[in-house]
């Protein structure tokens, strides 16, 4: 479980207009909240990374015992004067309702369908994304108030050179329907997407022309963005460890007066 400590020097902000000030309290407090949201999407998305998997031939011996199993008990409720050939006719028209049967239990046992079970890295890397997006959005929000301190704008800066792909990415996960059709946006222009080579450990496309969305590579989460790059965010420690220093840099920059606080509590 990652939990990152923020500390206020003090208790409210001082030497500001009192518009300005509500407007930094409210966005500082909504700063701490994205990061408490990356922090839960990190160690969801590391907790599915590392659980372990089943292997498909287990699974599939195990879903043909629990068949059998159910198959055994609607046959123990047939007539005891059927002949084989007449309960094996039986059990054929019950087929259906027996594979149902077994799925419905492998699924209350908490076994989810394998469809369901590979989107969950996805979400919540996409979730951690999208906090770090939120992140870079209040920040460029807070610099256009004025008496931030200059400060906060570098801050910023940094945060999005070190994460360049970010907003590109976030972008692609939101319009999937637009990558689908294979069309972007611009600088407000509407673009159609011509896919760049992709060359890693995973992929290998040097004549371009693949699209990929919600790509996981190892932590990284990926896709194809509107330039027809394709662009990365890596979901760990290390990009957790950026958006807390760069939030507490930014809070530093102020002046306070009061206690000091710590959150969370």
């Amino acid at each position: 479980m990652y939990i990152v400590e923020l500390i206020y020097p003090g208790a409210s902000l001082q030497g500001l207009e009192d518009d300005a000030e509500d407007q930094i309290t409210t966005l500082l407090y909504q700063l701490e909240t994205s990061l408490v949201d990356a922090s839960l999407a990190l160690t969801l998305f590391e907790g599915e990374q590392n659980r372990p998997r089943v292997s498909i031939r287990k699974e599939v011996e195990e879903d043909a015992a629990r068949e059998r199993r159910i198959r055994a008990s609607y046959e123990q409720q047939l007539p005891s004067n059927l002949s084989e050939v007449e309960k094996w006719r039986a059990l054929a028209g019950m087929s259906d309702q027996i594979e149902l049967e077994a799925k419905y239990q492998k699924w209350v046992s908490g076994r989810l369908p394998s469809q369901y079970r590979s989107r969950l890295r996805i979400l919540h890397a996409r979730s951690f994304v999208y906090a770090l997006d939120l992140i870079d959005k209040l920040l460029r929000l807070l610099v256009k108030i004025p008496g931030v301190p200059a400060g906060v704008a570098g801050h910023r800066a940094r945060f999005i050179e070190a994460i360049p792909h970010l907003r590109a990415v976030r972008d692609s996960a939101v319009h999937v329907e637009d990558r689908a059709r294979r069309k972007g946006r611009i600088k407000g222009r509407d673009v159609e997407i011509s896919s760049l080579p992709i060359m890693n450990e995973a992929i290998s496309a040097p004549a371009g022309k693949l699209l990929m969305v919600d790509a996981i590579i190892g932590n990284r989460y990926g896709s194809t963005t509107a330039s027809g790059e394709y662009g990365e965010v890596e979901v760990s420690q290390q990009t957790l460890g950026l958006a807390h220093e760069t939030i507490q840099a930014v809070i530093n920059e102020f002046r306070w007066v009061g206690p000091p606080r710590r959150t969370p509590l």
